[in-house]
């Protein structure tokens, strides 16, 4: 599967999530927290950009390695 065209601003909150799985200092099912207050977003937005990263890398496991 090709990869994603992403905007920039989702590439950034993507490459940060990456960031934090990589690291393994969290579960990703609580990768939100940290994203939420890296980037002052409320709850929500935070928990949907969670959600599609998941879809994002599940659905190509290299996306994983941007």
């Amino acid at each position: 599967m090709p990869k994603t065209k992403l905007d920039a601003t989702t590439l950034k909150y993507y490459k940060f999530l990456n960031r934090i799985r990589e690291s393994g200092a969290i579960n990703m099912w609580g990768a939100s927290e940290p994203l939420r207050k890296a980037y002052k977003l409320p709850n929500d937005k935070a928990s949907t950009i969670l959600s599609a990263w998941m879809d994002w890398v599940t659905n190509n496991p290299s996306n994983r390695d941007r």
